[in-house]
């Protein structure tokens, strides 16, 4: 219900209320066979400052881990913003799920979830040379515009083939899954590929084909020689691919279909009249034969437009879904759903985009929680549209299909998957924090697929800095580990002490924003202040601080003498020790580091703007919040007893 379209007025409804937590299970936290999920909510009406904590606990089996799982289960608030192979905790502002039309109720990273937005980012509208109009939306990540656009307004995603009847026309090798007609008896009617071409590059013929069948012989009635293949009537059928966890292999990019179907014009004549009632009778099933069974057909052939198209095939269930790869270009089941780009790029550019772990990510943990991929989730892919057109990614793409055709089990995820993902990453904007998020995220939703995540510890990433010993010194070194770090619970950039950047001038509601984020270090667990360092991670350095001082003063004294007194006037002299003031010198710039000592005891702000109004803030995952009235009282009772 977090996630799947059916649920939406559920979810509407259940958001009008302040979600608190959302908690997801493993399965056998209730001997369920599917995953589960907690959710606690209050009665009081949404708003602006409802914060919900999203965890992903699925990895941590009661059964298994009891000890791990009950420490993370009830202590979620130390967790937040933590994440490892294990679990995950995450908090955010439950009004921020409105911002995809589908309000989906993630646990996942809330500065990702900014790619999906759909609802009221900045758009522009583009007129494409195939006589299209596409609504593409500007996102912003680490400082960079990307530009994506609803994957369904690019190209058709279909399901396929339901026959009512497999065991009647299918085919199939016989060391694959499945009880159909072995295929190695039947050989001379299997159309060869100068056959199938033929019907893929003629359409009309195509389409004769798809509605007609193909005639078995030539005395048929309404004999037409060009659905005439010397008898053979059997083509290719795209069924779907197996995976091999224990291997590490998915079935993506080139997967030949080892199933087949029965494509005769009796078969099709057949498709169209043979009722679920003589289905019934034929197969001995035990069930009762209704009116509606009597009527109702058993087949139904979803989308025939499209058969014999070159596309993407991409299997829609099961845990590792989608896997996507080349489709054989004749007909699909209902389970071997497919994607068809027409006019905007590559398929094979498109195919190793939707096989990436970002890719995933976006679908598994943000569009749909479910083991499925269903057809109305993938159109909702937010796709950046350069990326169609990306040359090294179809390169890339096509690499991998030539070494599979050689070595059907190649192991490509160890290979050109590595460039393929960072090429994704760059084109969407993420920074190494984020990709480090995404890699963790696939390491815990497919642990056995984990050897092929390369994820970082923060403490591995801290000591990677540290070890590129440069002349800048120590204070600059630890300005480069927190900025390649991120912002993040503990860690926050202002641009500046007080002088707007936007006005050109010295203003108060800046030093209340450098303020009031000191007073959430203190009231939380501590944390760092970068100033002079932009939201997007850019180092401006403090000259146009130290512009507000005078042209003949010691501009880095007079700034720690007014950074001495507005913090003095706003929490008094008791807390002046748990706030430590160091500079640090890059690139020729000044950076402040304001380093925060969690209280021992609460602590108000006078806020010098508002008539010395006193505030008090507390620290959410990546922002700082007030709180008010009878919340100040339980944080209180919760944090200091």
């Amino acid at each position: 219900w977090l996630t799947i379209m059916t649920h939406l007025p559920l979810r509407q409804m259940i958001l009008q209320k302040e979600l608190q937590k959302i908690i997801r299970l493993p399965g056998d936290t209730f001997g369920a066979t599917v995953n589960t999920c907690i959710y606690i909510q209050s009665n009081t009406a949404a708003n602006d400052q409802s914060q919900l904590i999203g965890a992903d606990l699925t990895n941590l089996s009661p059964q298994k881990r009891l000890p791990a799982f009950r420490d993370t289960l009830f202590n979620l608030e130390k967790y937040v913003g933590i994440y490892t192979p294990d679990f995950a905790v995450y908090q955010y502002p439950q009004q921020l799920i409105n911002s995809n039309r589908n309000y989906p109720v993630f646990v996942a990273s809330p500065k990702l979830f900014a790619l999906v937005n759909d609802t009221n980012c900045p758009k522009r509208t583009e007129d494409r040379e195939v006589g299209i109009s596409l609504d593409i939306r500007l996102i912003q990540m680490n400082g960079k515009t990307i530009e994506v656009v609803r994957l369904g307004d690019i190209a058709d995603i279909k399901q396929g083939l339901a026959t009512g009847d497999n065991q009647h026309y299918l085919y199939q090798n016989p060391d694959v899954r499945g009880n159909y007609k072995d295929i190695n008896l039947f050989k001379e009617y299997l159309l060869d590929e100068a056959g199938l071409d033929k019907i893929r590059n003629n359409d009309e013929l195509r389409l004769k084909i798809v509605e007609n069948g193909i005639h078995q012989s030539k005395e048929e009635q309404d004999f037409d020689e060009e659905c005439w293949f010397n008898g053979k009537y059997i083509i290719p059928y795209d069924k779907g691919g197996e995976s091999d966890t224990d291997t590490g292999w998915l079935p993506n990019y080139h997967v030949p279909t080892n199933y087949f179907i029965d494509w005769s014009r009796t078969s099709i004549q057949r498709f169209k009249s043979y009722t679920i009632a003589q289905r019934i009778i034929d197969n001995n099933e035990k069930k009762t034969i209704t009116e509606k069974y009597r009527s109702q057909i058993a087949a139904v052939i979803r989308n025939p437009r499209y058969y014999f198209l070159p596309g993407l095939d991409y299997s829609p269930t099961g845990i590792y879904s989608p896997t996507i790869r080349i489709n054989s270009n004749s007909v699909f089941c209902n389970k071997a759903s497919c994607i068809f780009l027409e006019n905007y790029g590559s398929h094979f550019a498109l195919l190793g985009v939707l096989n990436s772990k970002f890719s995933k990510y976006i679908l598994k943990s943000i569009l749909h929680h479910t083991v499925e991929t269903p057809e109305g989730k993938m159109v909702e892919f937010p796709m950046n549209i350069a990326l169609l057109s990306s040359e090294k990614l179809n390169n890339l793409s096509s690499k991998i299909i030539e070494k599979q055709k050689k070595d059907r089990r190649y192991d490509y995820q160890s290979n050109e998957q590595k460039e393929i993902d960072a090429l994704v990453y760059e084109a969407y904007g993420l920074n190494k924090a984020d990709i480090n998020e995404v890699e963790t995220w696939y390491a815990r939703r497919y642990p056995k697929m984990a050897k092929y995540a390369d994820m970082v510890s923060l403490a591995d990433e801290v000591e990677k800095i540290e070890e590129e010993i440069t002349a800048e010194g120590i204070y600059a070194q630890r300005v480069r580990e927190l900025i390649a770090l991120g912002e993040n619970k503990r860690t926050e950039y202002k641009s500046t002490l007080r002088f707007c950047l936007k006005q050109r001038s010295q203003q108060l509601y800046i030093e209340h924003s450098v303020l009031k984020t000191i007073a959430a270090f203190l009231n939380t667990d501590g944390g760092t202040i970068l100033v002079g360092v932009d939201d997007n991670a850019n180092i401006l350095g403090l000259d146009d601080d130290f512009s507000t001082f005078g042209k003949e003063k010691n501009h880095k004294d007079e700034w720690v003498k007014h950074f001495d007194n507005i913090t003095s006037h706003a929490f008094g002299d008791a807390f002046i020790g748990n706030i430590d003031l160091n500079f640090a010198e890059i690139e020729n710039k000044a950076v402040a580091i304001i380093d925060v000592k969690a209280s021992t005891s609460f602590v108000y702000m006078k806020n010098k703007a508002d008539n010395n109004r006193k505030q008090f803030y507390i620290r959410r995952n990546g922002s700082t919040v007030e709180i008010r009235d009878e919340e100040i009282l339980i944080y209180v009772k919760q944090r200091w007893g």
